[in-house]
């Protein structure tokens, strides 16, 4: 018999492995293995009034600001997940609501089930820290910090993936350190159960994943390959998800790869398996999964040390962090000194596949999230 029923609350469906990149089905996973029966309250669905509020609430707030709202974050959403909520929560019985990424949408429940915020980040962290914030409007980033505000307040505990995002929610909101934990995600892709030798005589490749290229920093990758290219390093790069607007052809594209599709999982999943190296120098990260994939797949990362990103790559063990400012140059000589001795990427693959068994995976997470579970229930 499972020791706890969990209701998921957010707003999309947890069960869809594309949404949040395989987050939502991963934490979901997670939390069934903590010997919790799951209760899938996700998505909200808002009626037809929602929609046509909303659209109606856009045009004139265009017409006075001349900016956008974060329609994620409006009063609109807050009472409409309110509403929905009441209606399906009745005659289930519900120990504890997790509800990830879902602020605003939790801001006004009409509950007293305790609730389990999840999210890589919070608002207030996040309008400094991503350029796409700077189109919403001031009332639209008030009334979103707002419901931010309310949302952690509301929850009896609240998990963060990061240090970054746990300290800011801390000092930024106060009140909030008896309630903040930090548990790091893992691999939202099957683990594989041993990882092969990596084979370094031939070509040395490198695996780039992401839907942003820019903020993801593929101009420094292909910078940095050039380099070692143009050093006699026999280096190709495999793409997945943006297009590169650059064509090379050491460079191979292959197009975004939907983990609900059997065959682009496979193929997802051998490109980890056969490259040597993750390489994705991201400008701003909350915590990137795609790291804690490559360490679950034995490769080696080369990241940024930015957001929430040492919170999955320890210096030295599944990864090197860079400082933002750093040159092509300064990659390129970090890789070279690791590529001049060959068995050195198989003891770096070895490194970063125990760091994940140790500190990442999935398992760690649900032993903390039922210990957790049993601390809320017994405080009732």
């Amino acid at each position: 018999m499972k020791n706890f029923k969990i209701g998921y609350f957010c707003l999309q469906n947890p069960e869809n492995k594309r949404v949040w990149s395989g987050t939502h089905y991963s934490l979901m996973k997670a939390i069934e293995n903590a010997n919790c029966e799951v209760v899938n309250l996700s998505p909200i669905i808002f009626p037809r009034s929602y929609h046509r509020l909303l659209t109606l609430y856009n045009k004139i707030h265009r017409l006075f600001s001349k900016k956008l709202i974060n329609e994620e974050f409006t009063i609109l959403s807050a009472i409409y997940s309110a509403i929905y909520f009441k209606k399906i929560i009745k005659n289930k019985e519900i120990d504890i609501l997790f509800c990830p990424a879902a602020s605003a949408q939790i801001s006004l429940l009409p509950t007293k089930i305790p609730i389990i915020f999840f999210n890589d980040s919070t608002f207030d962290q996040l309008k400094n820290y991503y350029i796409n914030f700077k189109y919403f409007s001031n009332y639209s980033l008030k009334i979103s910090s707002l419901l931010q505000k309310l949302a952690l307040r509301k929850s009896a505990k609240i998990i963060f993936c990061s240090s970054w995002a746990s300290k800011f929610a801390i000092d930024h909101y106060h009140k909030l350190a008896d309630k903040t934990i930090v548990y790091p995600l893992g691999a939202n892709m099957m683990v594989p159960s041993f990882i092969p030798k990596k084979n370094d005589e031939g070509e040395i490749s490198f695996l780039f994943a992401g839907l942003n290229w820019e903020r993801k920093g593929g101009d420094l990758v292909v910078e940095t390959l050039e380099i070692l290219r143009n050093s006699g390093y026999r280096v190709i790069l495999h793409c997945v998800g943006v297009k590169p607007p650059i064509q090379k052809d050491y460079i191979l594209y292959h197009g975004f790869l939907d983990k609900n599709n059997p065959a682009e999982y496979n193929k997802l999943s051998k490109l980890y398996t056969e490259s040597h190296f993750l390489f994705v120098p991201s400008r701003a990260e909350c915590y990137g999964v795609v790291f804690s994939e490559a360490s679950a797949y034995g490769l080696y990362s080369f990241a940024t040390e930015t957001g929430g990103i040492p919170s999955v790559i320890k210096q030295g063990i599944n990864g090197s962090l860079f400082n933002l400012d750093s040159k092509p140059t300064d990659y390129a000589d970090q890789i070279a000194s690791i590529l001049k001795k060959p068995e050195s990427i198989e003891e770096l693959s070895q490194s970063a596949r125990k760091y994940y068994e140790s500190t990442l995976d999935w398992s760690l997470f649900s032993e903390k999230f039922n210990r957790l579970c049993h601390q809320i229930v017994n405080k009732k």
